[in-house]
């Protein structure tokens, strides 16, 4: 049962030692707690996903050319467009503290956990961290 309950607290851990490198513009930390390869990874997946639904899933003609484009420019965008600084905008917009912010988190499965950053129906952030080798890191955030 106590192992139970520290498993249970153990993201929130994370939560506040990313919080506390937020407040602190702590870059070092950050780069240890959010893994910004995976961020891009699932920016783009996301990005793709949106493109499908938009054209359909044809690969040919004028829609297959159209979703190549949208894509390779897509890619160019999320390499260019998230880096820490946009995970520190995005994750810490104001004054107030991150964890000031967080407004649901729930267990996925035993090796994720989400977070809503912002209430419902005012664009929140979601945000996804994975225990991968021992440690919690964010592995997507979706603004």
């Amino acid at each position: 049962m106590l192992l139970a309950a520290i498993y249970a607290a153990w993201p929130y851990a994370y939560l506040h030692r990313i919080d506390s490198a937020l407040t602190r513009n702590d870059q070092m930390t950050l780069a240890k707690l959010i893994d910004i390869d995976a961020v891009r990874a699932a920016a783009e997946h996301a990005m793709t996903r949106d493109v499908d639904t938009a054209l359909g899933i044809g690969t040919d003609g004028f829609i297959g050319w159209l979703r190549t484009q949208v894509n390779e420019l897509g890619h160019a965008a999320v390499e260019e467009i998230i880096d820490m600084e946009w995970v520190t905008e995005t994750l810490k917009p104001g004054p107030e503290s991150f964890r000031s912010h967080i407004t649901h988190t729930s267990f996925e499965s035993w090796s994720d956990f989400l977070i809503r950053h912002g209430e419902l129906g005012d664009n929140p952030v979601h945000v996804r961290l994975k225990l991968t080798t021992g440690n919690w890191k964010v592995v997507a955030i979706y603004p």
